[in-house]
């Protein structure tokens, strides 16, 4: 599937002319959020505190120490993208 639209906060790293044009060149809609304020985009912060969350328990548990965010982000991003979600039945997404 084609991406239409995206929308991010009205951060800088996604307003910078190479953003526009690749935005521009694929024919996506670049919409943009009101600046610092989380709550226009809810979804998105509950899975940003969700995967912090998961991270901090993991580093936690197995007594490493915080060298390893970074790691611990991926991993627990690697498992949520691969159980089971009520969008795509009988498979991972």
């Amino acid at each position: 599937m084609k991406v239409q639209k995206i929308r991010t906060n009205n951060g800088g790293e996604f307003t910078s002319q190479a953003f526009i044009c690749f935005y521009s060149h694929r024919g996506i809609a670049h919409q943009f959020s009101a600046l610092n304020n989380p709550h226009q985009n809810g979804l998105v912060e509950r899975k940003n505190q969700t995967v912090q969350e998961m991270a901090s328990t993991m580093l936690t548990k197995s007594d490493l120490s915080l060298a390893f965010w970074g790691e611990a982000v991926n991993t627990i991003v690697y498992i949520i993208n691969r159980y089971p979600t009520k969008a795509v039945s009988e498979m991972t997404p």
